[in-house]
């Protein structure tokens, strides 16, 4: 929320780029389901990078165009250990999405990467998320930095200043939290219709076809049958 407020005020100016990734280390053996590409639905693509191309459509939009590469690592699971889908938005915007499946690095206590990274580049200024193993997000903006919203001291020229969270709870934390509100007949803080889920899948399956097709894949695209 910290981000999307940033954006949605406009004090970023025209979006050039996002920027979203996640790293984690995953290695299971072939007892798990995770392991099985047909149970799975993919790799790591369709299992876990939905959540940064859903991040990105929440802050940035629909996507126009993708293209894509991914990684397949035997040992570790059948389908794809590694990711990365280059895209191009309706706005015009361009974005990256990656997910490393067989990093330690990621959410390590000491020095680590961060588990999740957002950076959001526009005409006037920047701003970033990182999760490690303690949240943050912060802001700079290039002619008025002292002009920057949600924080508690004014950054100087040239350099991030830390926004204030948007909320006591994490975003995982507060979507089960409404949607159990939501089943139990009682009001509820619903952003996104269900329907944006396919939306998201869509990406991922459209960042599948660009890479076996070796193309620049359009959006919508007509679903085809699992192979």
């Amino acid at each position: 929320m910290a981000l999307k407020r940033v954006v949605d005020c406009g004090i970023l100016g025209e979006i050039y780029q996002f920027r979203l990734e996640h790293n984690q280390d995953v290695a299971v053996p072939p007892s798990s389901w995770i392991f099985h590409r047909d149970q799975l639905g993919g790799g790591a693509v369709m299992s876990c990078l939905t959540h940064q191309i859903d991040g990105l459509r929440w802050y940035g939009g629909e996507v126009a165009e993708v293209t894509a590469m991914t990684r397949v690592i035997p040992n570790r699971m059948e389908g794809e250990t590694m990711g990365v889908i280059t895209a191009r938005m309706a706005s015009g915007a361009l974005a990256y999405v990656a997910i490393n499946w067989a990093t330690r690095g990621g959410w390590s206590k000491q020095h680590g990467l961060p588990g999740e990274f957002t950076h959001i580049t526009g005409s006037r200024g920047e701003a970033y998320y990182a999760c490690g193993q303690q949240p943050e997000a912060f802001i700079m903006l290039y002619d008025k930095p002292g002009a920057a919203p949600f924080t508690n001291e004014p950054p100087a020229a040239n350099t991030f200043a830390r926004l204030r969270p948007a909320g006591a709870w994490t975003g995982h934390e507060r979507c089960v939290g409404e949607w159990i509100k939501l089943l139990l007949g009682m009001p509820a803080d619903i952003t996104t219709p269900g329907r944006d889920s396919r939306s998201t899948v869509e990406v991922a399956e459209a960042a599948y076809r660009a890479e076996r097709e070796g193309r620049v894949v359009f959006l919508p695209i007509v679903p085809e049958p699992w192979a």
